[in-house]
């Protein structure tokens, strides 16, 4: 084989092994958004990910029976390392020495993505459907102007 035709086949391979892995990134992180969906969707409607630090994210998973006052279902303890798969790779780090937020609410992510936004109050899962009427399927690009 010829210099050239090596170095057109070993591009080739590159490229063909550079699909691969990101179409199975891809394909995995969908699976386990469509998991977390599925599962945190049946009790309230499902947070982006990147509303919440990555650390909140955590600490929700791994202490699934003091979800906000509730146990979380055996489904979501069963599937809740795909769930990570999905809220860590989506979710963005708190600073150090940040505090975690308690609530959606007083996360910063969340407070930069409503900087003028007159939210009700108390602010809750519930009321995000209020301005983002398709937010049981994560899509809260889709808003409604309150007036």
């Amino acid at each position: 084989m010829n210099l050239r035709v090596r170095s057109i086949f070993l591009v080739f391979i590159i490229l063909l092994t550079w699909l691969f892995t990101t179409n199975f990134a891809l394909a995995q992180t969908t699976a386990s958004q469509d998991i977390y969906l599925r599962n945190c969707s049946s009790c309230h409607l499902p947070l982006p990910a990147q509303v919440l630090p990555t650390e909140k994210w955590q600490q929700i998973l791994n202490n699934p029976d003091k979800h906000y006052g509730v146990s979380l279902p055996t489904s979501v303890k069963v599937q809740a390392r795909l769930i990570w798969t999905y809220l860590g790779r989506e979710s963005r780090p708190s600073n150090p020495g940040e505090r975690l937020p308690n609530t959606v609410a007083s996360s910063r992510y969340f407070q930069a993505l409503h900087p003028l936004v007159e939210l009700p109050n108390p602010t809750n899962l519930q009321s995000c459907a209020t301005c983002h009427p398709n937010a049981s399927t994560l899509d809260y690009q889709t808003i409604v102007e309150r007036r």
